[in-house]
């Protein structure tokens, strides 16, 4: 059986126990813990400890310990009040991708928006790609396909070519 808590080791602070790792995230939100807490995932064995907490979930009980292994699988932060969960494992899978197919980095997508002074809507909506996929291109949360890589790599290299694509829209 797993476990969800979030730990905030700044200011020693955990959430209850929860069978999902939403409702700890949720619960950490609420009692505004600080970005880069930790997404704790508990594994518990043993009978007792698993009827003990079966148990104390099932008549609403709050529960803030629990005995098992205990297995750091994402960060909680909580910028202006908006949720963001970074999974762990997924990151480095996305990073792993994009490596193997010669992809941007998040960072260098930034640099080459930053490079041509605009907004990420802007931006987005200049290349005709959805800003929330742009975001999250950014923050490394989704790898772009190969063809939003070569245009991100032709507006980089060719600022004749950007200029078209804003000429184009200024033109609608």
């Amino acid at each position: 059986m797993k476990m969800y808590h979030v730990h905030d080791t700044v200011s020693e602070k955990k959430t209850a126990v929860y069978s999902t790792p939403k409702g700890a995230k949720e619960d950490a939100q609420c009692q505004k813990f600080y970005t880069g807490a930790d997404v704790v995932e508990t594994e518990i064995k043993g009978s007792t400890d698993m009827f003990t907490t079966i148990f104390n979930l099932l008549n609403d009980k709050s529960i803030h310990s629990i005995k098992g292994t205990e297995t750091i699988i994402g960060k909680f932060s909580n910028p202006m009040n908006t949720l963001i969960f970074t999974d762990l494992k997924k990151a480095a899978e996305n990073e792993e991708q994009r490596s193997e197919n010669t992809l941007l980095s998040p960072s260098s997508i930034i640099r080459i928006r930053e490079a041509k002074g605009v907004s990420q809507n802007r931006f987005a909506i200049i290349l005709g790609i959805p800003r929330n996929s742009l975001n999250r291109y950014e923050h490394g949360i989704l790898v772009q396909t190969k063809a939003t890589d070569n245009l991100l790599r032709i507006v980089d290299r060719f600022p004749e070519a950007y200029d078209f694509l804003v000429w184009t829209l200024e033109e609608k």
